[in-house]
């Protein structure tokens, strides 16, 4: 019996952990971030046309992303979707990352 109740409070635990991290607040601040560094990237990587069409293309889904989380029928997406959903968005981020930091410098004159 104490077993059970063990094992049920680790799952109600879990469960509560993982609604945290797919809530729609985590997603419009994912959202948020991931549009804050697109705009940097537009800045320093103007002269990247491929990239300038991806960062224009992060900046609308963003806008989407945020929109469909105010909705009442995101809480109702599976758990399974939010953390595919949260995966690829978390790729997106690594990406952009990766693509401001290998921008050429602005400039050629050392600071």
């Amino acid at each position: 019996m104490i077993r059970w109740f063990k094992r049920k409070w680790k799952e109600l635990n879990s469960r509560r952990r993982l609604n945290k991290v797919t809530g729609p607040r985590e997603f419009q601040a994912m959202a948020a971030e991931l549009r804050e560094l697109a705009r940097i990237a537009e800045q320093v990587c103007c002269e990247q046309e491929l990239l300038m069409n991806r960062v224009e293309r992060i900046k609308a889904e963003m806008d989407e992303l945020e929109r469909i989380t105010a909705n009442p029928e995101f809480r109702r997406l599976s758990l399974e979707r939010k953390l595919e959903l949260r995966k690829s968005l978390s790729e997106s981020l690594d990406q952009l990352q990766k693509s401001v930091r290998t921008a050429p410098s602005p400039t050629k004159l050392l600071q």
